[in-house]
């Protein structure tokens, strides 16, 4: 969590690392759509589970953030736009992680 509150230039209140390959999350782009939270239609629910570290902040103020993480094993359910021009040759890529389950 120490480098992206060094990106953010502040404590992120929570974030979550998928443990897997971007082609393995990426793939997720290519099933079945589902609403997100912000109610667009550009979300899709992984096949399987994933392990994945939740990070939650619960004290300190940047850049002396400190976090409790704790390992799960969980689909993931991510929103998928179309490429930019420096993004990998993938038809949707991964571009937030909307929520897991």
């Amino acid at each position: 969590m120490h480098g992206v509150s060094n990106y953010t230039q502040h404590c992120k209140p929570q974030n979550t690392f998928l443990h897997d390959s971007f082609q393995n999350v990426a793939a997720a782009c290519e099933l079945p759509k589902t609403v997100c939270k912000n109610r667009r239609n550009n979300c899709h629910q992984s096949s399987k589970p994933v392990n994945l570290t939740n990070c939650d902040l619960t004290a300190g103020k940047y850049p002396n953030c400190r976090y409790k993480d704790s390992a799960q094993y969980k689909f993931f359910i991510i929103a998928c736009d179309p490429p930019q021009k420096r993004d990998p040759p993938y038809h949707l890529i991964p571009v937030h992680l909307d929520k897991v389950v």
